[in-house]
């Protein structure tokens, strides 16, 4: 096969056979070197590009295919996020409820061995509240070596007991509580004269006249202040004619995410009462042991 061409100097037209292509020699018009292409149909001439662009369409569609991939991809991930959210939050209240039920229990216990609830806190000789109830259940908690760490002759942030106050106690904490400091508690009680986890000295179980799945004995809270050892639980006093559950500075936070609020009756139930946007009142009635006021806690 014959390939003609120019040179690419001159302009001279030539014809040279097949067999020299790719050599280079000189014109033998301008003397300049000139080199002889391939033939007219071969593999990287302009007809023989349909391969370069077989491939080129092949590859346009393997990015289309990723592309769809991905974009299915933020799809699914975007359908399947409150699935998982969900999930996240009945695994949140299932171990909140557990530790509900582990602190209740840990009450019980106390009562069986003590002959009465603790008391909301312990008191020096003049009456000061040195530490919370919470210190008292620790061995009930399986955290006796904590325990038995606290002087529990002197308060709770003492320079005795700082380090011990300032542990985490895994049962004290909420998982959906997660702004919590690490040493403090979710947990609370509800404090005063006629209440579970009374000031003063501790209940006896025989003195819950309005019955024990009728009382209230703890509470799961958000974002409540201090160490679980201090004793610093919220009164009946401070919220006057009920504990209020809302969004409010004065009011108790529930820690679930929809606002709600668990509690745990002194016969070991959890229940939760739901947060409305204008807040609900936990009663007396529900709280204190005695008033003859029987509200069950539904």
């Amino acid at each position: 096969m014959a390939i003609p061409f120019t040179c690419p100097h001159c302009g001279k037209a030539v014809v040279v056979e097949d067999h020299f292509a790719g050599q280079s020699g000189p014109c033998a018009a301008c003397g300049k070197l000139m080199t002889v292409p391939a033939p007219t149909g071969a593999p990287g001439t302009a007809q023989g590009s349909g391969a370069v662009g077989v491939l080129g369409v092949i590859l346009g569609i393997g990015v289309a295919i990723l592309m769809l991939c991905v974009g299915l991809g933020g799809l699914m991930y975007g359908l399947l996020m409150p699935a998982i959210g969900n999930v996240k939050r009945v695994s949140q209240q299932a171990s909140s409820i557990n530790h509900l039920k582990q602190i209740t229990l840990a009450l019980q216990n106390y009562e069986a061995v003590n002959g009465s609830f603790p008391p909301a806190f312990v008191t020096d000789s003049a009456g000061k509240p040195l530490y919370s109830w919470r210190v008292l259940i620790l061995p009930y908690l399986q955290e006796t070596a904590l325990y038995e760490r606290f002087d529990k002759s002197k308060a709770w942030d003492d320079p005795a007991n700082i380090d011990v106050s300032n542990s985490m106690v895994k049962a004290f904490r909420s998982p959906a509580d997660d702004q919590l400091a690490d040493n403090g508690a979710s947990y609370v009680a509800i404090v005063g004269r006629n209440t579970a986890i009374a000031t003063g000295s501790g209940r006896k179980l025989t003195e819950f006249l309005d019955g024990t799945s009728n009382t209230i004995l703890v509470l799961e809270v958000k974002e409540y202040a201090g160490s679980w050892a201090a004793p610093n639980d919220p009164t009946l006093a401070l919220f006057g004619t009920g504990a209020i559950v809302g969004p409010g500075e004065e009011q108790l936070h529930g820690a679930q995410a929809n606002g709600a609020i668990l509690v745990a009756s002194a016969d070991g139930a959890v229940r939760q009462l739901d947060s409305a946007a204008a807040a609900r009142v936990i009663v007396p009635a529900a709280i204190t042991v005695n008033d003859g006021q029987v509200t069950p806690v539904q």
